[in-house]
């Protein structure tokens, strides 16, 4: 939404700054304005900032999803106890569900060779699997009090999202870059 506002914002500003002057003794026509704005919709550039931004917004997703499932994880097992633990297992499928799903449409939106989307998608859901059930199983199996050893375990853990936070990376800086040259 922010980006929409932003976008919308910058072209209000780009086309009065554009029906300001003066062209041919007057300002622009209803129908020369809307051709400017279509010329803009329809422009290559635009097309890969489009692109980008649909990436961020997979990519935002998924941040606050690897969140919620390391968290929500953690306190959840805490909540519910070993007897009710299918409860929050059956949370987690349905939010690893979604998280597999936009981290597919956030690769392939970036991506454009299909082998290497296949091997990131599969690199980055593997990874973080087992991230998670590391997780799941020190805090909903095999609890052990000990909060070193649970911190460590977490720590562990999270070492195995760091492919995927490789990823979101690229997908960062792809979009810093492509939104400055379009500044520039």
């Amino acid at each position: 939404m922010m980006i929409n506002i932003y976008v919308e914002v910058r072209m209000k500003k780009l086309l009065s700054h554009i029906q300001q002057k003066d062209v041919e003794g007057g300002s622009l026509t209803k129908e020369e304005f809307n051709d400017l704005i279509d010329d803009y919709v329809n422009d290559k550039s635009s097309s890969e900032t489009s692109k980008s931004v649909r990436s961020i917004v997979y990519m935002g997703y998924s941040n606050v999803l690897i969140i919620v499932l390391v968290i929500g994880g953690i306190i959840s097992f805490d909540l519910f106890g070993v007897k009710n633990r299918w409860i929050v297992l059956l949370i987690v499928f349905l939010f690893l569900a979604i998280y597999l799903y936009l981290t597919a449409k956030k690769i392939r939106s970036y991506y454009n060779d299909e082998k290497r989307i296949k091997a990131i998608n599969i690199r980055d859901n593997i990874t973080l699997v087992i991230g998670l059930s590391i997780i799941y199983i020190l805090h909903g199996v095999v609890y052990i009090g000990e909060s070193t050893f649970n911190f460590f375990g977490v720590f562990l853990a999270c070492a195995f999202f760091l492919p995927t936070f490789k990823t979101n990376q690229t997908i960062r800086s792809n979009f810093h870059k492509t939104n400055k040259n379009k500044h520039e």
